[in-house]
C-alpha cells in the first residue's frame, strides 16, 4: 500500500537513500533522504549551492511541498504515467 501511495513522488525522487557529504576537512556526513532528480539535473542550482541542494531529508509530506516548486514537471509525469496527482502537491 505505502508504494501505490508514494507512486507519484518517485516521478521526481529517487527512493529513500543513504548518502555521505563530505564536510571541512575530510570529515563526511551520512544522511538519509531523497534526490530530487529535477533539482540535481539543475547545473545551476549545482553550481550555486552544490549537490546537496537536491537532496531532501524531510518527510513524504515535505516532499509534496517541494513537488510545487516543480508543479509543471510533475503535473506532466503523472499524466503521462497515469498516476492521480496528489493534493498537496498542487501549488
Amino acid at each position: 500500500v505505502k508504494a501505490e501511495s508514494t507512486k507519484d513522488l518517485l516521478l521526481i525522487f529517487s527512493d529513500h537513500i543513504t548518502v555521505k557529504f563530505k564536510k571541512k576537512n575530510d570529515i563526511y556526513k551520512t544522511v538519509v533522504g531523497r534526490w530530487c532528480t529535477v533539482c540535481r539535473e539543475d547545473k545551476d542550482l549545482v553550481k550555486r549551492g552544490g549537490v546537496q541542494k537536491a537532496f531532501l531529508k524531510g518527510s513524504n509530506s515535505s516532499c509534496c511541498q517541494h513537488l510545487q516548486k516543480h508543479w509543471e514537471i510533475y503535473q506532466k509525469r503523472c499524466k503521462d504515467a497515469k498516476i492521480k496527482v496528489y493534493h498537496w502537491a498542487i501549488p
